[in-house]
């Protein structure tokens, strides 16, 4: 797939390895957008108009809810606009229940 037409996803999260995961079993269907805190996903939302974002909600300075208050608030739209088929598919982390 061309690296223009897939959509783009920003990731949140306070741990190198889960980024580095999520990244590796993404890549392939998106453009990825990796940010270590909420601080560094807003300065990527000011740059980049993003189809999805995934946060993790437990982070030092800025949880999850408190990163989509934030978002939301400078404007952010993930999601909207960007059609039904584009669309994450679902994968497993190991973990059962979660």
């Amino acid at each position: 797939m061309d690296e223009r037409s897939k959509p783009k996803i920003l990731i949140v999260d306070d741990e190198q390895h889960v980024l580095n995961s999520l990244f590796r079993t993404l890549r392939r269907d998106f453009e990825i957008f990796l940010a270590l805190n909420g601080r560094a996903g807003l300065e990527i939302l000011r740059e980049q108009a993003v189809a999805a974002i995934l946060a993790d909600q437990r982070m030092p300075e800025m949880s999850g809810v408190e990163f989509f208050r934030a978002a939301r608030g400078a404007g952010a739209s993930a999601g909207r606009g960007t059609g039904a088929h584009h669309r994450l598919r679902g994968y497993r982390s190991g973990r059962q229940g979660h």
